[in-house]
């Protein structure tokens, strides 16, 4: 089992911002200030050495946190399965509606069937993870 200091480490954005990226069961979770585990450190309404020594800050808050059994909320997959069931359906109605003798509709046909099946298993990915 990885140590818990191993798994809180400061990360910079491209324009420059702070963040604490913190990986618990293999997830990784990213903030930017202290909101979630009841600090209010924020270290990018800082500038220079400032907003480093905040993020040290933040780093070592959510160190604690974790040692004393905070954990970062859970993403709940659900409403993503719900819409993509709505659009599955539509894409079916879609390639029956497409049935004819046009090139045009079969190519149509194909694409739908296409984006269907890319759908369907990203539909399963989700079901799995």
């Amino acid at each position: 089992m990885a140590r818990i200091v191993d798994k809180v480490t400061i990360g910079y954005k491209t324009d420059g911002k702070l963040y604490v990226s913190v990986l618990v069961d293999g997830v990784r979770h990213r903030y930017s200030n202290g909101k979630c585990i009841g600090h209010q450190i924020e270290p990018n309404k800082f500038e220079g050495d400032e907003r480093v020594e905040e993020g040290k800050a933040l780093k070592s808050a959510f160190v604690l946190a974790l040692r004393s059994g905070w954990r970062p909320p859970t993403k709940q997959k659900g409403p993503v399965l719900d819409r993509m069931e709505g659009v599955i359906e539509s894409c079916q109605i879609m390639v029956n509606d497409y049935l004819g003798p046009s090139i045009s509709r079969v190519v149509k046909k194909r694409n739908i069937k296409c984006k269907a099946s890319k759908l369907v298993k990203y539909r399963e990915y989700y079901k799995i993870n």
